[in-house]
């Protein structure tokens, strides 16, 4: 990961935080997600949707990423209850999700794994659909 400070949406700042607050996990690799995410929330610039960058890697944005090994087309970042690797939504626990996290379309970060980082590069972030999905789980929590 980058040491960049991101800017993230009051929505995101709010979810990412209770999220990271109440989910629990043992898995090393899962923990080291959990404290790096926190660690970009906890120096992101929290902005309203109408001040945020169009090109920002949000929660439900579909994204176009480059990476050594192949380029991933329409992942789409959701909150790990949301994951599912057969409809390409990519939870912002895993390690791809924590590095393509509020940094924007043209950006590079570091992805961690096991055996090593990797740079994963957003070739397109397509927020089209990002406000419909805030509305509608604003409805379903009231």
């Amino acid at each position: 990961m980058t040491n960049q400070n991101i800017s993230i949406s009051e929505h995101d700042f709010e979810v990412l935080t209770t999220l990271l607050a109440t989910f629990k996990v043992v898995d090393p690799e899962l923990i080291k997600c959990q404290d790096l995410l926190l660690e970009k929330i906890k120096t992101a610039t929290v902005l309203k949707n109408e001040k945020l960058p169009e090109n920002l890697a949000q929660l439900n944005s579909i994204i176009t990423v480059g990476t050594s090994f192949g380029r991933k087309v329409g992942l789409e970042l959701v909150v790990p209850v949301e994951a599912d690797f057969y409809e390409r939504k990519l939870s912002v626990l895993s390690p791809l999700g924590v590095a393509l996290f509020g940094i924007r379309e043209g950006e590079k970060s570091k992805w961690h794994f096991p055996e090593g980082d990797e740079w994963v590069r957003i070739e397109k972030v397509d927020n089209s659909r990002l406000y419909l999905v805030e509305e509608h789980s604003k409805t379903k929590s009231t």
